[in-house]
């Protein structure tokens, strides 16, 4: 009997903990908002009408938020499109010796940076194979 109830009580602690790991996951990936809200899908031409910033200007914004010379950053990829729900556009920035990547969201409403993260080699070719997989 104490058996089992050590072992029920085991189990409910890793589900305890489970949960909150994952809520505090899903908080993370969302400490955020953007202007622009979107729902449902669309074709890159009707978000590309939605947002009020060029991508000129937010890859100059973006370009701006890495600190390094100019001659040392270059975009290696560029997008415009949803996360957590709101209108952005991604920017993938190499910098000249060092290794990954920089990638920097900047809102397609107002202009301004909401984000920004060092990734690894293996971390960019993961986010690519799960966007892949949507």
């Amino acid at each position: 009997m104490r058996g089992k109830i050590a072992i029920v009580s085991v189990l409910c602690v890793l589900l305890a903990t489970s949960v909150a790991l994952a809520a505090e996951t899903k908080q993370a990936k969302a400490s955020w908002t953007g202007t622009i809200q979107v729902t449902g899908k669309h074709s890159e031409a009707e978000l590309a009408k939605m947002a009020k910033v060029s991508m000129a200007d937010a890859e100059k914004t973006a370009l701006a938020a890495i600190e390094a010379k100019d001659a040392d950053k270059k975009v290696t990829n560029r997008e415009l499109e949803v996360e957590h729900g709101y209108l952005i556009y991604s920017f993938d920035i190499k910098v000249t010796g060092k290794k990954g990547i920089e990638e920097v969201n900047v809102d397609a409403g107002d202009g301004k940076v909401l984000a920004r993260e060092h990734e690894t080699s293996k971390g960019e070719a993961k986010e690519k194979r799960e966007e892949k997989a949507k």
